[in-house]
């Protein structure tokens, strides 16, 4: 499980290929696990809106 948090108002950004070295790939999907839904996901980068949180887990 990755667990991602925005605590300001301002969308922030997460690069994917930051994660290489925990399994995860920039070829990864998400899904919420908290919500069920899909994360925003554009150029190996997933968008979190302000005050937004994940729990994901790879599909």
């Amino acid at each position: 499980m990755l667990v991602l948090a925005n605590f300001d108002v301002n969308p922030q950004y997460l690069d994917l290929s930051a994660l290489s070295h925990t399994g995860f790939s920039v070829y990864s999907r998400f899904i919420d696990l908290y919500s069920g839904k899909k994360p925003s996901q554009h150029d190996a980068r997933i968008v979190i809106q302000g005050y937004q949180f994940y729990w994901l887990t790879a599909t």
